[in-house]
């Protein structure tokens, strides 16, 4: 239920704003629900694709789930997605929100859920960012970025990939606590602390060219700022389309860094 509740715990949210806006003075006049961008990493980064727009597929992803093919992909993020087997078909699986006007989502998990060849994401109609990290083994870059992102059909999508970040590296770090977990080095990858400039970068331009129309900060989505940015140990290149080239030349390149390894 986690798939359909997350989107909806964002309606929810959006409208006890609507609420307080309309009944506290202290609210009135401070927040535009009408234009409102979405920003999420993972699980965060479905929920973001999720109230874009994209619906659920549950009756395909069943099917996917127990075909045996699924069973020898090793993407750990396709077991994530196919625990929603079980969810009755009549539960809502349109669970997009139009306040919802911008969306960036980081290393999102999307392969199966929004049904065969991502056509749920084809639905989404606002300008969409996805971040793709190309160490990143829990939501692997090809089948949950990558291909995703050839299915998108609104004008304004952005594609950004970076390496070589990995899962964790745009998730800020927690304090220490007795329950924590310390998660190994290798997983982490090089230093976040270098990678959030490039992500609050990207992300203030964005939502300041989708959600206050400001238009000079298309500017800074481009590959060549990017290019300019880029310096030593994380890279980021940006896409605004991909041809059958681009990927086959994307996979080669994975392919040649695993030999390596």
């Amino acid at each position: 239920m986690t798939f359909i509740n997350r989107p909806l715990d964002i309606k929810y949210l959006l409208d006890e704003i609507e609420e307080k806006i309309g009944s506290d003075p202290r609210w009135q006049g401070r927040l535009n629900l009408q234009e409102v961008g979405i920003l999420g990493q993972s699980f965060g980064g479905y929920t973001a694709l999720s109230v874009a727009g994209a619906p659920l597929n549950l009756e395909q992803l069943r099917k996917d789930c127990q075909s045996e093919d699924t069973r020898f992909i090793f993407n750990l993020s396709l077991l994530l997605q196919c625990q929603t087997i079980n969810l009755p078909l009549e539960i809502s699986t349109n669970l997009g929100d139009e306040r919802i006007t911008a969306a960036i989502a980081i290393n999102p998990v999307s392969s199966g859920v929004f049904g065969a060849e991502n056509k749920g994401l084809s639905q989404i109609k606002i300008p969409t960012m996805i971040v793709s990290s190309t160490e990143d083994i829990f939501a692997p870059p090809i089948p949950e970025q990558i291909y995703p992102f050839i299915s998108l059909t609104t004008p304004e999508r952005y594609l950004v990939i970076s390496k070589p970040a990995t899962h964790f590296s745009f998730i800020a770090e927690e304090e220490e606590t007795s329950a924590s977990i310390e998660l190994p080095k290798q997983l982490i990858g090089p230093d976040p602390n270098l990678a959030y400039p490039y992500l609050q970068g990207l992300s203030l331009a964005f939502f300041q060219a989708y959600l206050q129309n400001q238009s000079q900060s298309l500017l800074y989505l481009s590959e060549p700022y990017l290019q300019y940015l880029n310096q030593e140990p994380f890279t980021f290149s940006l896409l605004k389309s991909l041809t059958k080239a681009d990927i086959q030349r994307i996979i080669n390149n994975f392919s040649e860094q695993v030999t390596e390894k």
